[in-house]
């Protein structure tokens, strides 16, 4: 008999968690935009760079010290729930939270050790390696929730304490404070967002628990916590060749062949996909814990059908994304950061022919994680990360920006076809419906052709508007009279999402079989 975990691991859950992931990421990605442009105003060019310098080294220890903890545990939370061992989770969050306490006593310590060298200035060191070490610990009782699929609750903690946060950022910056009380004001936050996820986690682990029939046998503990280090470790080092493709290790080539403006075209290009990246991204993490529920419960035909529908459905959410990114981006970058950063235009066009496949990518490599195949994202990793610098070494120095911005958009590419071959192959037979397919490719094509014909004798800002205007219509008439969604997921997104307008619109755009 499925686990009380695999019962409740329905596809409205898991299209909720996706929507709430969503938030939980997009929403922070506008505090953070707030938060730079007040510090911008306040701290000048020279004490922006020192603030985004320390950020990025905080960020970056976090993430090499936490990422591959947070994964294993909450791929493993997950599957134990959906075997019905929940009588094993309490010791496997006491024994995550110890490893994690070394974790943060590294990563916090270097950074203090920064401060106390005479970084400059000392008082922002300080202040981020608390805000490292507490986000470090942070990932444990986020990935208890997550594990859990209880994405609501880890979402609003962010989304609260961010709500709180970004204006007092924004006062610390307006009375004085510098880069050294920003820091501060972000521990602050980091701290009660600590405090109140884990608050959360050791209730929902208790509601979970309640309901267990055994008492756990400390040799299954050991195995539990075995699995999960191991798990761990391997993922490490894919998170370290994940860093080289995903986080701009172009600027080193930028820097040594090109110039500044070439650096900063790339990064705007780059800020810009990834926040458009962020979406598909959410929504396809929030089936890594469903997927390892229903490993655990041994699920293999609703996990075949699920993997297969939310394929389908992140295409048809990804390729008119992808449509207005290509036909509005250069004009949309113009206008928000000026004429005199034309030159993102052609890099962002060039990482946006990537995006529908890295996009997919994240739904298979959860779905690899969910099965506990961590090798296939390591070697993935490992390929893409050597095209990736070899391409940036050839050819960064003939064409700046534009070279970096191939060779990244060719490494994640090749990184997306090795994970969905492999995830293709645990799942399969993968139910594509081309027929389908090839009508949403029409669609946004034509949808994209009609904002770029706008752009064309429209320009600035009202030119902008016309354009997208215009491409909503034209992607929204073709949607209906090509009937780009197949039917039976036409039915399950209309039980899934609830609503009269929804269950209409969705009729509109299904085919008739």
């Amino acid at each position: 008999m499925p686990s009380e975990a695999a019962r409740a691991t329905t596809g409205r859950s898991v299209l909720s968690g996706g929507l709430w992931y969503v938030a939980s990421y997009a929403i922070p990605q506008g505090y953070t935009l707030i938060v730079s442009i007040v510090a911008a105003r306040f701290l000048g060019p020279d004490g922006m760079g020192r603030q985004s310098f320390i950020a990025f080294v905080a960020i970056t220890t976090t993430t090499v010290l936490s990422t591959s903890m947070y994964t294993a545990v909450m791929r493993y939370i997950g599957e134990t729930a959906g075997r019905g061992r929940a009588e094993l989770l309490k010791g496997l969050l006491w024994w995550a939270w110890r490893v994690e306490a070394a974790a943060a006593l590294l990563g916090g310590g270097s950074l203090g050790v920064a401060a106390a060298l005479g970084s400059r200035p000392p008082g922002a060191w300080a202040f981020a390696a608390v805000v490292c070490a507490v986000g470090i610990l942070h990932t444990v009782p986020t990935a208890v929730l997550i594990g859990l699929q209880r994405f609501r609750r880890a979402a609003v903690v962010g989304l609260v304490t961010g709500f709180v946060g970004t204006p007092a950022v924004a006062i610390v910056l307006w009375q004085g404070g510098g880069i050294t009380g920003m820091f501060a004001a972000e521990a602050v936050v980091g701290i009660l967002n600590l405090a109140w996820t884990g608050t959360l986690a050791r209730r929902s682990l208790g509601a979970v628990e309640r309901g267990a029939e055994q008492t756990p046998d400390p040799g299954d503990l050991r195995t539990l916590r075995r699995s999960v280090g191991r798990f761990a470790v391997l993922s490490s080092l894919g998170v370290f060749l994940q860093l080289i493709v995903g986080t701009r290790s172009e600027f080193f080539f930028l820097a040594h062949y090109s110039s500044d403006a070439q650096i900063a075209f790339y990064s705007i290009a780059y800020s810009a996909v990834a926040a458009l990246r962020l979406i598909p991204q959410a929504l396809a993490n929030s089936t890594a814990p469903a997927f390892a529920t229903l490993f655990g419960a041994q699920a293999f035909d609703r996990i075949r059908s699920g993997y297969s529908r939310s394929l389908r459905l992140l295409v048809i959410a990804t390729l008119p994304l992808t449509a207005a990114g290509l036909a509005l981006g250069p004009e949309l970058i113009e206008e928000i950061y000026g004429r005199n950063y034309a030159g993102a235009g052609g890099p962002v066009q060039i990482l946006l022919a990537a995006f529908p496949i890295i996009a997919l990518s994240s739904l298979a490599n959860s779905l690899l994680a969910g099965f506990g195949k961590i090798r296939v994202p390591l070697v993935a990793n490992a390929i893409a990360a050597a095209v990736d610098l070899g391409l940036a070494a050839a050819l960064v120095p003939s064409l700046d920006a534009r070279g970096a911005a191939i060779a990244n958009a060719v490494g994640q590419g090749i990184f997306a076809l090795v994970v969905l071959f492999s995830a293709g192959r645990l799942a399969a037979p993968v139910e594509w419906r081309l027929a389908a397919l090839a009508r949403n490719v029409a669609a946004a094509i034509v949808g994209g052709a009609a904002g770029w014909a706008v752009l064309l004798r429209l320009d600035g800002f009202s030119g902008l508007v016309a354009a997208a205007a215009a491409l909503t219509a034209v992607y929204a008439a073709m949607a209906i009279a090509l009937r780009v969604l197949p039917s039976r997921d036409a039915a399950w997104l209309e039980e899934a999402l609830g609503g009269r307008f929804v269950a209409r619109v969705i009729r509109l755009c299904a085919s008739r079989k």
